[in-house]
């Protein structure tokens, strides 16, 4: 099952099409592969081809167990009616539509693709973490933004057909009160189905969001840890090159990982709006983040010299690595007053 793990995570980043193309409806669905994964993957597929009949046999064994599998699996479904009927149609389909031995290759073939997307997936993930691995982190948390934000546009439209399917309910219901018959009474039941259908998907859409966004917030926080551990990098380099340690001053890349992981707060913190009931673990677990990453975000880029002569000038730079992308259309105005070794003293004090 470790295949199908590691699948079922790619599956979220794969787009429909490529999907539909890897698991067929018609003879590979994609729900056989999803509730066999444990039992397909312990078969042996690789020795079967079509040149071969005389493994017609095996490979009708492998179909049988399949199918059986399936309906079992069915069976066990029994709070959920339309998660039953369609196991129990799709174990039908393969009893009618599957040659055993075509199915045992269609396995082979499928696990095969399976592993070369895998694989391609570990070799790139490989070579971008050693290219930049923060810029493929927010890469992460983006897509997991768009997936919440994904999740909100099909529940809301799953809302509109529930309400127009409540309505035409509604109206059937008075017409059979006044005229029953038995066509009446099934067509009530087909759309009774459709809305619990409806209610089911709405729920299980909205407990995936809410752990989406809770595993969101998780990944952001390890990404900022991330930022905030490479800006102390930074600062001690900087420390350092005063007595004559190479030191590279550029906070280009900071800066744009700083100004990501606030768009994607903001985005979090925007959906987490639109949930409508309170979730107050992630609201305070962004609001913290929001915290750290805006007073952390405050860097002096140019040091004054480590011993001033009295009477003497020197100059300093301080940079706010947010900048406008904290509040969009407003640059920020950042001021630095320079205090005396007595006032950082009395300050440091007061603080602690």
């Amino acid at each position: 099952m470790a295949q199908w793990r590691e699948m079922t995570f790619l599956l979220n980043i794969m787009d429909d099409q490529t999907i539909s193309s890897l698991y067929p409806a018609a003879t590979f669905p994609i729900e056989f592969r999803h509730y066999l994964a444990s039992w397909i993957e312990e078969q042996r597929w690789e020795d079967f081809s079509l040149e071969n009949v005389e493994q017609e046999v095996p490979a009708q064994t492998l179909l049988s167990q399949s199918i059986h599998l399936l309906q079992t699996v069915a069976q066990g479904n029994v709070n959920n009616v339309v998660e039953r009927m369609k196991l129990m149609q799709l174990s039908k389909n393969l009893l009618n539509s599957q040659r055993p031995l075509e199915f045992a290759v269609m396995v082979k073939d499928v696990l095969r693709k399976e592993k070369i997307i895998i694989s391609e997936k570990n070799k790139l993930e490989t070579m971008q973490h050693k290219v930049n691995s923060d810029e493929e982190d927010i890469k992460k948390l983006t897509k997991k933004v768009a997936l919440i934000m994904e999740y909100r546009k099909k529940m809301h439209q799953l809302e509109e057909e529930f309400n127009w399917e409540k309505q035409n309910y509604e109206c059937m219901q008075a017409i059979y009160q006044q005229n029953p018959s038995d066509m009446k009474d099934r067509e009530m039941k087909a759309v009774m189905n459709k809305i619990k259908t409806h209610e089911f998907e709405r729920h299980r859409l909205s407990m995936e969001r809410k752990h989406l966004l809770r595993d969101s917030v998780e990944h952001l926080k390890k990404s900022q840890d991330n930022f905030l551990s490479a800006l102390n990098a930074w600062r001690w380099e900087q420390h350092k090159s005063v007595i004559g340690y190479p030191f590279s001053d550029d906070l280009n890349p900071l800066q744009s990982w700083s100004e990501q992981l606030l768009v994607v707060n903001s985005s979090l913190r925007q959906e987490l709006m639109l949930v409508h009931e309170p979730l107050s673990d992630i609201d305070e677990g962004l609001k913290a983040l929001l915290k750290v990453l805006i007073e952390s975000s405050f860097v002096v880029e140019l040091q004054p010299p480590q011993v001033i002569k009295t009477q003497s000038k020197f100059s300093a730079t301080v940079r706010y690595l947010l900048g406008e992308t904290l509040i969009p259309g407003k640059p920020v105005t950042v001021k630095a007053q320079i205090i005396n070794e007595l006032q950082a003293r009395s300050m440091g004090a007061a603080l602690g």
